[in-house]
């Protein structure tokens, strides 16, 4: 997987298929909304390649 400069600028790694596994089932169970919440950011990013912006603006995070 190629890292491009989202990965760079949150600082994050490619995972591996067990780790997105394991994150797929820490999202279906946690009863912390936050942690939950910061989990499906990271699995937005890797599992559906979407953008740091993109994943943003899906969270009505993005400040214009």
């Amino acid at each position: 997987m190629e890292v491009g400069w989202d990965a760079a600028l949150v600082g994050l790694r490619p995972l591996t298929p067990k780790e997105l596994e394991d994150l797929e089932s820490f999202i279906r169970t946690s009863k912390d909304a936050k942690l939950r919440d910061r989990a499906r950011m990271a699995y937005w990013f890797h599992k559906r390649n979407m953008t740091v912006e993109e994943i943003a603006d899906l969270l009505d995070l993005h400040r214009d």
